[in-house]
């Protein structure tokens, strides 16, 4: 792509070499028009080669259109720099909370070991008052039992 260009522009530049070389004549240039709210009354104009003055007329499009992408690169630059400076704050605040949910994570896994013991407790004391009351009405049933099979003393007449 830049051989391209490269031979694009090198075509151009002897192109107006050729033509400038076949327009040397001079020409009429009128560079200041006869107009009513001028203080001069006359025309001002010069007889100038045809090439210099395509030279001089491309010579200052090239600095305006030169300046004015110099106005836009300086804008662009300000606002990369700007940008630049938000993702840094951006990225300090994402290590900041990948930080802070780190430590959440790990008070998490510790607050759920916990509550799994505390469970674990809760389970193993459920059991075991379970165990008990089952011992419990064993023992109430074993004593029902025994009260029905205890002789009845017999009424004497």
């Amino acid at each position: 792509m830049r051989v391209l260009r490269n031979l694009l522009y090198m075509v151009a530049v002897v192109g107006g070499i050729v033509l400038a070389s076949a327009n040397m004549s001079p020409v009429h240039f009128v560079y200041l028009p006869d107009v009513s709210f001028l203080a001069a009354q006359e025309s001002a104009a010069a007889e100038v080669p045809l090439a210099l003055l395509l030279l001089a007329f491309l010579l200052i499009g090239a600095f305006l259109a030169g300046t004015g992408t110099f106005v836009e690169q300086v804008r662009l630059r300000f606002l990369v720099r700007r940008n630049t400076k938000v993702v840094k704050s951006l990225r300090a605040e994402v290590e900041k909370l990948r930080a802070e949910l780190d430590t959440s994570q790990t008070s998490l896994e510790t607050r759920s070991a916990e509550l799994s013991s505390e469970q674990a407790r809760a389970r193993k004391a459920e059991e075991a008052a379970a165990t008990a009351r089952s011992a419990e009405e064993r023992e109430r049933l074993r004593a029902d039992e025994a009260e029905l099979r205890l002789p009845v003393p017999e009424a004497q007449s």
